[in-house]
């Protein structure tokens, strides 16, 4: 009896676990970011997965055909779910090997690269 209830604690603590390490976040706008400054704003559905069990952090944009995957940087982690506010901040490599800065907030999601260059991700209603 004692086994069956453990073993059951033991499997729900592995999928909360499980479960905190892929996050999902959906937005409607786009803002293109050069240098720190909005040059666009564009209607786009986005869906942004983090996956620390891959390292990935994966963009399905509904304009590209197929989604572009970042790699999180070995030195980096992405695993600050709720900590502080539900934010979380790491840094992501691009298939070129450019660094890139992974920052998310209840407002927006950003991936900016060093000189400010990047996407902002947000919901307009």
């Amino acid at each position: 009896m004692h086994v069956k209830i453990l073993s059951g604690l033991i499997l729900i603590l592995f999928a909360q676990t499980v479960s905190a390490q892929i996050r999902t976040f959906n937005y409607n706008m786009v803002q293109i970011v050069e240098n720190n400054t909005l040059t666009e704003l564009l209607p786009q559905k986005t869906n942004i997965v983090l996956d620390n069990t891959k390292k990935t952090v994966t963009v399905k944009d509904s304009e590209l055909l197929k989604p572009y995957i970042f790699k999180i940087d070995p030195k980096s982690h992405c695993d600050n779910f709720g900590k502080i506010g539900d934010t979380i901040s790491c840094f992501l490599r691009s298939k070129e090997g450019k660094l890139y800065l992974f920052s998310y907030n209840k407002d927006k999601l950003e991936i900016i690269n060093i000189a400010g260059t990047g996407t902002r991700y947000i919901n307009i209603k």
